[in-house]
């Protein structure tokens, strides 16, 4: 009986220390979880006002019509290269069925860095699609990474970039595709840092996490299927 009682007692013990270990590890990785958050608003905040401080220096090329000049200043901020008036043609052809120009200027930038890199572009658009949404800025910059890192993953082998943007019902559907030779881990890529493309990089989609969180009305899915990393995102129609 004594025997079987300090069993039962030894075994009470042992379940109370995982017990209390799981706990503390639950708190631990809460912690973790809103520190993360927390450097994300900040480094939101700081962008935010980078970004705005970038734009009012093109004020005065625009207040006095130095249009010419602006396009300069704006080409040189940006490191655009020249580009051949094929791939802009091109480029601007993919991009004749989306409002408003905030999203087509922003597309229209991708496709072409995405050309003058060897990549292979196929994009499909609805007929008249215009985008209302309130939160356009961050929709542009989540968009913007979807691509980015998209044609970062296939630009050293030229490989395949899919765009397809489609108006349903009551959503709107942006779906952002390459092909990938390393297939990601699905469950490290909004992990500050992680990339297949090595240390340095894997930033972005690490800021993206924040600005889903903050509109609950996008609904985001990834997945890889039949060897293409696909990104989707759906907003609503105003």
């Amino acid at each position: 009986m004594i025997s079987n009682y300090l069993i039962v007692v030894c075994t009470k013990h042992v379940q109370y220390e995982e017990s209390k270990n799981a706990e503390l590890k639950r708190q631990q990785l809460l912690e973790d979880y809103i520190t993360c958050l927390e450097n994300i608003v900040e480094e939101t905040r700081i962008f935010r006002h980078d970004y705005k401080n970038m734009l009012s220096t093109m004020a005065g090329f625009i207040h006095e019509n130095r249009l010419e000049e602006l396009q300069v200043y704006f080409d040189q901020q940006l490191k655009r290269p020249a580009y051949s008036k094929l791939d802009e043609m091109q480029a601007w052809q993919y991009l004749k069925n989306i409002q408003p120009m905030e999203i087509k200027g922003l597309l229209f930038e991708k496709i072409l860095a995405a050309l003058g890199k060897g990549v292979r572009v196929h994009v499909e658009i609805s007929e008249n699609v215009n985008v209302v949404y309130e939160g356009l800025s961050d929709l542009i910059r989540i968009l913007g990474v979807f691509i980015d890192n998209a044609v970062e993953a296939v630009e050293e082998r030229e490989g395949i970039l899919c765009i397809i943007i489609a108006k349903m019902d009551d959503r709107i559907l942006f779906q952002v595709m390459n092909d990938c030779e390393n297939q990601p881990d699905l469950s490290k890529i909004f992990c500050k840092g992680y990339s297949t493309k090595g240390e340095g990089r894997g930033l972005g989609l690490y800021s993206v996490r924040s600005l889903l969180q903050v509109h609950e009305d996008m609904a985001h899915e990834y997945k890889v299927e039949q060897g293409m990393f696909i990104q989707r995102l759906e907003i609503p129609v105003f």
